[in-house]
């Protein structure tokens, strides 16, 4: 148990701090979830004294750990997204003034935040050298970090190139950046809905977890005294795990993630 222990707490360090390599999103995607299927079932069958308590605890670890590789990306996504958010509203005001797209994202990358100042100056290198259009070079960030507004502002540049020059680009990122405020308020309307229903089932799922814990402990001798008790408890647990399942749907929601 000890080794287990000692694998989970460094596989949970990589996971924080080693984001990059590529190998680790598959670490971060199926291993965990197995390592902590693996310790729940194993904490689960010795705390609540039967197997089925332990494979529902599996399944309670496996939720749990998915659900925390995805809140990890998605507040990386949003963080980056929010970067977008400004930068657009930042290159409108510049392209408006006349400023050219080299100028833009090079102004642009004096007042962003990284990751985000990086990348703009990374694209500045890139054109420079290979002779990439920008155009190009966003749609490669919309692909790289899976967001969307990265190419709608590729084919407005695209499309200001073509015809309109600065102005038009301008006129478009405006129509972007308004868009992407109704995206922002309509989400924080959906967080407001869900709000409530959140806090009752957090409520429910404190007491029964209360439940669980003074079975498992102020009255264990009772419930090991009876295998039927024993399964009772398990199904307690089952009932904690299928509640705890439907709240982290609830939060997956693609709507409320801006999918």
């Amino acid at each position: 148990m000890s080794l287990l222990l000692f694998l989970s707490l460094l596989v949970l360090f990589i996971i924080l701090f080693a984001k990059e390599l590529p190998f680790l999103a598959q670490i971060r995607s199926v291993g965990i979830p197995v390592l902590a299927a693996v310790l729940c079932f194993s904490g689960g069958n010795t705390f609540f004294m039967s197997p089925l308590a332990g494979l529902f605890s599996a399944v309670l670890g496996w939720k749990l750990a998915k659900w925390l590789n995805s809140y990890l990306l998605l507040r990386n996504t949003l963080k980056i997204k929010a970067q977008v958010k400004n930068f657009v509203t930042t290159a409108t005001s510049l392209y408006l003034a006349g400023n050219t797209t080299p100028e833009v994202v090079r102004n642009a990358a004096l007042h962003m935040p990284e990751p985000l100042a990086g990348e703009l100056n990374n694209m500045l290198v890139e054109r420079k050298l290979l002779n990439v259009t920008f155009p190009e070079l966003f749609t490669r960030l919309s692909v790289k970090y899976k967001i969307a507004e990265f190419k709608a502002v590729a084919k407005i540049i695209e499309a200001g190139n073509k015809s309109g020059g600065s102005v038009a680009i301008s006129q478009g990122l405006s129509r972007l950046g308004d868009a992407m405020r109704r995206q922002g308020r309509l989400q924080a309307e959906r967080y407001r809905a869900i709000f409530e229903p959140a806090i009752g089932a957090a409520i429910a799922l404190s007491i029964l977890i209360i439940i669980a814990l003074l079975d498992a402990t102020v009255w264990r001798e009772v419930f090991a005294a009876s295998g039927i008790k024993k399964i009772m408890l398990a199904l307690g647990i089952g009932v904690i795990t299928g509640l705890v399942s439907m709240v982290l749907k609830l939060f997956n929601n693609a709507d409320l993630q801006g999918d």
